[in-house]
């Protein structure tokens, strides 16, 4: 991919100040010993636009996570045939394993916002963010993915409003609450920490009341409306989340929609006994603002 052309505009026109970050993996391990472990090809975007890549191969941390291949691209340039500033984002890991216990093939976040030429709200599109291969022994686990939850039009016509106040994604995210809610309500699941807390947290208003939002500053939600599994392990799911027993728990496709702008990580992991810690894989986040002229 060529390098991208990034301007920024004088006189009175409209200037853009990108915003792009990308990690494909970090996090930090707790037991057996303290160890921050390496944020494996990080890339940010200048304000001015333009293009970054960063890669790392065959790494191996700690004797206990190795990744075969990890990469991210980030861009921001303008369109010159109507005005608009676009920004992508890229995150993609290949072939994880963490603890010989779960395993992906590939983990890919794509995140592309445009921002109108002269108005505030983006579009924002999660086209070819995907899942492959997840597994954890004779287990393998398909996320159901909603990509489309901040669609506006077939993506045609920019909002008009900030996304927090949004009322399809606002229905999407009490819909989800919901459905977490009832799938962890049963006495067997409320047994499991995870889905006990997942339960208390969703049920009523949830995580995305009017109040909470306002406070917070945006919308949680995730990309991943439920998992399917295939053959057996001793573990469960429950909404977006795994858990293993003796590993830990696995939250997928988190996002976070602020006011304009919108943070995504497809893979949390919050490792249990014996090995404690927080992990965190293909990562992205992206905004921008246009201003009146040059300041």
């Amino acid at each position: 991919m060529g390098v991208l052309e990034a301007e920024m505009d004088d006189g009175n026109e409209v200037t853009h100040y990108y915003h792009a970050n990308a990690d494909a993996f970090g996090g930090v391990l707790e037991r057996p010993f303290n160890l921050t472990l390496p944020v494996l090809a990080a890339s940010s975007l200048p304000s001015v636009g333009g293009y970054h890549s960063a890669r790392a191969d065959n790494v191996r941390v700690a004797e206990m996570i190795s990744v075969k291949s990890a990469y991210t691209q980030v861009g921001g340039t303008k369109n010159h045939k109507d005005g608009s500033f676009t920004t992508f984002v890229r995150s993609v890991v290949e072939d994880l394993n963490i603890k010989d216990v779960f395993h992906a093939e590939r983990i890919a976040l794509e995140l592309q916002t445009e921002h109108p030429p002269k108005d505030h709200y983006p579009t924002v599109s999660f086209k070819n963010t995907e899942y492959r291969g997840l597994r954890a022994g004779d287990c393998t686990f398909e996320p159901q993915l909603r990509l489309d939850i901040c669609d506006r039009n077939g993506g045609k016509n920019y909002p008009k409003n900030p996304y927090l106040t949004d009322s399809k994604l606002l229905k999407y995210a009490k819909n989800q609450s919901k459905k977490i809610a009832d799938g962890c309500s049963s006495s067997e699941m409320r047994k499991v920490p995870v889905f006990d807390r997942l339960f208390q947290r969703h049920s009523g208003d949830g995580p995305n009341s009017g109040a909470k939002i306002k406070q917070r500053g945006n919308v949680i939600v995730s990309v991943v409306d439920g998992i399917v599994t295939t053959g057996s392990f001793a573990g469960k799911t429950g909404g977006h989340v795994i858990d293993i027993p003796g590993f830990g728990r696995i939250y997928l496709g988190e996002l976070l929609v602020h006011h304009n702008s919108f943070d995504l990580t497809l893979l949390r992991v919050e490792l249990g006994c014996p090995t404690q810690g927080n992990v965190a894989v293909a990562h992205g986040s992206a905004n921008g603002s246009n201003s009146g002229g040059n300041r």
